[in-house]
């Protein structure tokens, strides 16, 4: 029981380094660019919701590829 729980405890370690990791990689162009931080600074979106939709995105993306891909099509 103790190893299961252990397992658990790294694998969410991970998943979340790695859905930190893909935060970073979309939200760090955003915010290093001029141009895009002031069309996002005059728009009337907030920066972590077009952040959570472009993670939703990439993540259906994602499991549709992974779907696709282990049924063979």
């Amino acid at each position: 029981m103790i190893h299961t729980v252990w397992d658990w405890m790294r694998f969410n370690f991970w998943f979340g380094l790695l859905c930190l990791t893909a935060g970073l990689i979309i939200m760090v162009p955003l915010l290093l660019s001029k141009s895009f931080r002031a069309r996002f600074l005059r728009s009337n979106w907030d920066l972590g919701v077009i952040g959570v939709v472009i993670l939703a995105i990439v993540l259906l993306a994602v499991g549709i590829y992974n779907h696709l891909g282990a049924n063979g099509v």
